[in-house]
């Protein structure tokens, strides 16, 4: 079951929360009494201080795939080991609660990140 929330401000997008979602559950009401007490705040860098949770490495490593890298291309131009880019990977499929790269990529650019 997937349900979206919208906000009341023309053209805002809030996030969307699955019921199936791996991520903390208190992530969006956190992120949602944030937006409350902060009103006059801009929506989208409330959304980027709560998008925080990706590493520098995870956002680094989410750029190549956004640019069609595989992971041993990555592992190649960031001298590090396949068996790491795998674990980034995972990682991000994770946070982002995304099934496949394209998903992944899509929810990354929706959210900012990318």
């Amino acid at each position: 079951m997937r349900r979206k929330f919208t906000g009341q401000r023309p053209g805002v997008q809030v996030p969307t929360v699955t019921s199936q979602s791996q991520n903390d559950p208190g992530q969006f009401a956190q992120w949602l009494l944030d937006l409350i007490a902060n009103p006059g705040q801009p929506l989208r860098s409330v959304l980027k201080e709560k998008n925080n949770l990706l590493s520098k490495q995870e956002q680094l490593i989410l750029r190549h795939i956004a640019g069609g890298k595989t992971t041993q291309e990555i592992a190649t131009s960031l001298s590090i080991s396949p068996l790491t880019v795998k674990t980034h990977r995972k990682n991000l499929f994770r946070k982002l609660d995304a099934g496949n790269s394209a998903a992944l990529v899509r929810i990354a650019g929706e959210r900012g990140l990318i």
